[in-house]
């Protein structure tokens, strides 16, 4: 597993890109960091995974101002592009080729949200196996 943490400044949100194999439950996430539920560590993933459940959307069902359902190659090219770098949205049709189910989201640095969802706008995170993708960092366009 490769996960990379960097400092981001003035970000009041973070943009994220998820997908993971298997059906999104926590049970699944764990396995697919390969976290153990005894780790003494496991709570903060456990707040991770909430904040990315809770706030992601499949990208297949994104819909324009209108209520209008965006072909997901349109979505992909006219609202993704700026948010990510162009290793992230190949990977991005790569799984979606593969027929996986790609979220995508934003975390916010609000005082009224999670402590976790504070913390991700302020820190890039990025976790690549062949299981899952986890992709909150900077756009490196």
């Amino acid at each position: 597993m490769k996960i990379r943490q960097d400092f981001v400044t003035n970000s009041s949100s973070t943009s994220f890109i998820f997908s993971m194999k298997k059906d999104l439950t926590l049970d699944n996430f764990l396995e697919a960091i390969d976290l153990n539920k005894n780790c003494l560590l496991i709570q903060p993933f456990i707040d991770i995974f909430a904040a990315i459940k809770g706030l992601s959307h499949d990208i297949n069902d994104h819909y324009d101002y209108k209520n209008n359902k965006i072909p997901v190659h349109t979505f992909i090219e006219e609202g993704l592009t700026g948010m990510f770098n162009k290793t992230t949205i190949d990977k991005i049709r790569e799984l979606l080729a593969k027929n996986r189910i790609v979220y995508y989201g934003s975390f916010s640095d609000q005082p009224n949200y999670h402590p976790v969802e504070y913390y991700l706008c302020y820190t890039s995170l990025f976790i690549s196996t062949d299981d899952i993708l986890f992709d909150a960092s900077i756009p490196r366009i």
